[in-house]
């Protein structure tokens, strides 16, 4: 994990792709999967992306668990639950509070690291991009339309992950006025301004 975390996206795909087969030690080949022919960049490209954003992921899922108090697995353990269902039903529904934005912003970074693997060839928006200013020349509008694009597919994304972030944070916002504000304001000039 340290590995994938502590080097470029771009020297792991470069790395995967082309000095393992220079290397001698693996080469991708096109494979037929039922009758669909993935090509070998594509297959680093995917194995390069995964392996890179599964660190991260992993890193972001166990803060989000570690985040969850202690007293929670004592409490769960106390009522005889196995460990198992002391994750699904105390553990990981707390920590999939913490876990969803960072999570989420983790997506849409690689949603965007997406245009690396054009450099072992991988034939994206990018690379598509590139071929087409080569023949017509009309460079700032061809990118224009991608960053557009890009820009479209995170703000989609943006809007999915604020509708999680509400439907699984509903429990977190407080019925009551925090113990701060009524320790600032007093509990009779709260009630003043509820009844405003």
């Amino acid at each position: 994990m340290w590995l994938m975390r502590g080097t470029p996206l771009l020297v792991q795909i470069v790395f995967l792709y082309t000095a393992l087969a220079a290397g001698g030690i693996f080469r991708f080949e096109d494979i037929d999967l039922f009758g669909l022919v993935i090509p070998g960049n594509i297959q680093a490209a995917i194995i390069a992306l995964g392996l890179n954003e599964g660190a991260y992921m992993a890193e972001i899922i166990r803060a989000g668990i570690g985040a969850v108090d202690k007293g929670q697995y004592e409490a769960g353990r106390s009522l005889g639950m196995t460990f198992a269902k002391l994750m699904r039903r105390i553990i990981l529904p707390q920590a999939f509070r913490v876990i969803v934005p960072p999570l989420g912003n983790e997506f849409n970074v690689m949603l965007k690291n997406t245009t690396l693997v054009s450099v072992i060839g991988v034939q994206e928006l990018l690379l598509s991009t590139q071929m087409v200013t080569s023949a017509t020349f009309r460079v700032f509008e061809l990118y224009l339309v991608v960053a557009i694009y890009f820009l479209l597919l995170t703000t989609l994304w943006g809007f999915f992950q604020r509708w999680l972030e509400a439907r699984f944070g509903q429990s977190d916002r407080p019925s009551s006025p925090p113990p701060a504000a009524t320790r600032m304001f007093g509990r009779s000039t709260l009630k003043l301004l509820r009844e405003r």
